[in-house]
């Protein structure tokens, strides 16, 4: 996830042309924009979020989950958030 608010051009992030559509798959920054996909990254995340709460919620063996979450996805989910001008992200 570190490659989330990465910038640059597609070739120096190291995607050669046509790969997607070679591997018949969308890509989400060619479809929504790179401010959409930001936002829909960092709406994603604060979905995860909630589920992984409910998770460790109903079973506390779960519990890692929320502490890997906030350790290191939230981290990534509020650069994005803030790159895309959106509110920042919190669990």
């Amino acid at each position: 996830m570190g490659d989330v608010g990465a910038e640059g051009t597609a070739w120096q992030m190291g995607k050669r042309p046509g790969r997607d559509a070679a591997m018949t798959r969308p890509n989400l920054a060619h479809g929504l924009g790179v401010a959409g996909t930001r936002r829909r990254v960092a709406r994603l995340m604060v979905q995860a979020g909630r589920v992984v709460e409910q998770l460790a919620e109903k079973r506390p063996a779960w519990g890692y989950l929320l502490t890997f979450h906030c350790e290191f996805f939230v981290a990534n989910a509020s650069r994005v958030a803030r790159n895309a001008g959106a509110a920042k992200v919190a669990v």
